[in-house]
């Protein structure tokens, strides 16, 4: 609740503060994306092909492979498409995932970049092992960040926006310290979109 209303005042300032204040807001916000952008970077630079890593699975991290069961549809084998068993991963009696185990140790999951694992079937939740829903992993290539991955995906792009345009609001609001508005505001405007497209191409 601290928070809301936190981030309630941050955008009351934003309306009714000054020119000085809108400025601080937007140093904040795009800090906080720079520092989310550096931490995905570092992190995929330092998780190449094979790297041990953590997991979710029914929204518990675990950094280990887990042992899979059968999942079972009137009593028999639930078959895929292509009539292969669907496996689910197994739990225990605490809800937690099970390892699958080598030499008495669990065996530990490593990451894979390969094509066929962007893109996985897997159980809807924890209480609907039977119900298999496609699993979004990884981009396997470039061109496939802007494509549609589904409809839930095409109704959450939109919001990406206002995340490369944060600041782009503040070239109107600030206008009324321009020296000469008239000529700055919508130079400033061509300017900061021409730079979104260069840095950020769809």
């Amino acid at each position: 609740m601290g928070f809301a209303f936190g981030v309630a005042y941050i955008a009351f300032r934003g309306v009714t503060g000054t020119t000085g204040v809108n400025v601080l807001i937007n140093i904040v916000q795009i800090t906080a994306l720079l520092v989310f952008s550096v931490m995905a970077i570092s992190y995929r630079v330092h998780h190449g092909e094979g790297s041990r890593a953590f997991q979710l699975v029914n929204g518990i991290p675990v950094d280990y492979n887990v042992m899979q069961e059968p999942v079972l549809e009137n009593g028999k084998p639930k078959l895929d498409p292509a009539g292969q068993p669907v496996t689910a991963p197994k739990m225990d009696d605490d809800g937690m995932p099970v390892p699958e185990m080598k030499d008495g140790k669990p065996v530990p999951f490593t990451i894979t970049y390969a094509t066929s694992e962007a893109m996985k079937m897997e159980p809807v939740d924890a209480d609907h092992p039977a119900d298999l829903t496609p699993h979004f992993k990884f981009h396997e290539r470039a061109s496939s960040v802007p494509a549609p991955h589904g409809f839930s995906l095409i109704v959450i792009r939109p919001a990406s926006p206002f995340l490369i345009l944060v600041g782009f609001e503040s070239v109107t609001s600030m206008g009324e310290e321009a020296r000469n508005a008239k000529r700055d505001i919508p130079r400033a405007v061509l300017l900061s979109l021409g730079f979104r497209d260069l840095l950020l191409p769809d």
